[in-house]
Order: C-alpha cells, then sequence, then structure tokens
C-alpha cells in the first residue's frame, strides 16, 4: 500500500504540480515526495550493494545471523546474571558500595555491545530479504521499483523547475538533497 499523496496540489493525472495552489500545499507535496525518493535511494543502494557480493557471501548471510543471535542470548544471559548478583548485593545489604557500582557499569558495557550486536543482526536481515531480488531480477532492482523511482524523479525535477525556492526550502527542512540520477 502506497502512503497517500497530498492530491491537493498535484493536477489530474498526478504528474504537474498546479501552480495556482497554496504554497504550503505544493511544499507538503514535495515534502512527501523528497522523502519518498530517500526511500527508494536507500532501498536500491542497499539491493545494489548486496547484489555485488560474491555468491558465497550471499550464502553465508544466514550462517551470520544465527552467529550473531547466538552471541545476542549470551550478552542477555550475561545480562541478566549481573542484575541477579546486583541484587544479591543489595538485599544481602552489602557495604561495599563499589561492587554494586562495577555490576552496574558491567550491565552498561553489556547492553552496548547487545545493541551492536543487534544492528548487525538488523543489517544481515535486511540483506537476507534482499538476496531473493539478486537471483530473480538481472541487476537486483525490481521493475516495479525502478518505475516508482522514476516516477518521483520525474516529479522531483517538475518541481525544481516550477518552484526552485520551495524546492529548496524544503531540502533543507528535511536535510534530503534531491539531484538527478543519472
Amino acid at each position: 500500500m502506497k502512503p497517500s499523496v497530498p492530491r491537493h496540489a498535484i493536477n489530474g493525472n498526478g504528474d504537474a504540480f498546479m501552480k495556482d495552489q497554496d504554497p504550503n500545499s505544493i511544499k507538503e507535496s514535495i515534502r512527501h515526495y523528497i522523502r519518498q525518493y530517500d526511500a527508494y535511494s536507500k532501498t536500491i543502494d542497499r539491493i545494489k550493494e548486496t547484489c555485488k557480493l560474491p555468491t558465497k557471501e550471499l550464502e553465508k548471510i544466514p550462517r551470520n545471523i544465527q552467529e550473531y543471535r547466538d552471541v545476542q542470548n549470551s550478552i542477555i544471559k550475561q545480562i541478566d546474571d549481573e542484575k541477579t548478583a546486583r541484587i544479591k548485593l543489595v538485599e544481602n545489604k552489602t557495604k561495599n558500595k563499589t561492587k554494586i557500582v562495577k555490576s552496574f557499569e558491567r550491565q552498561q558495557k553489556l547492553q552496548i555491545k547487545l545493541m551492536e550486536i543487534e544492528s548487525k543482526i538488523t543489517v544481515f536481515e535486511q540483506m537476507n530479504n534482499i538476496v531473493p531480488i539478486c537471483s530473480d531480477v538481472p541487476g537486483g532492482i525490481a521493475p516495479a521499483i525502478a518505475r516508482e523511482y522514476r516516477n518521483l524523479t520525474k516529479k522531483l525535477n517538475q518541481a525544481k523547475k516550477v518552484f526552485p525556492d520551495l524546492m529548496k526550502e524544503v531540502e533543507l527542512e528535511t536535510g534530503i538533497q534531491y539531484s538527478e540520477p543519472i
């Protein structure tokens, strides 16, 4: 399902910005399209990068995910052990507060390590989802994605020609710089 597009600033066939519309409506339309463009660009880049990997590397992805999941489970257990140990120290009314502080610091380091591992798992899972596309479509970019991307660039090129000032404002607001793809 495509996200809704603010149609009030676009003509009936959806490919041209209407000059007589409110500038805020036009900006909202441009903002919507530039965010879509950014998302498509990132997706296409991820697909291209993943599909460039040698077949042996692509075949290793599920194993890498499992290895990182094993590390993730190990870290979660270590965090739980630290929590349990700290609770026991508090329950035993340990007078040595440094033991409690050290336990808390170890737990914090483990949580940082856990976030790093989870980030790697996410990257590998995204790559794993792309692998079938690499084998199904030469070059990795599905025709539907390419077609949508071309439509977006067409609309943004038109906005850049017709409303250059509004386009610049939206680029500054969103932090997304649009440049016509080659």
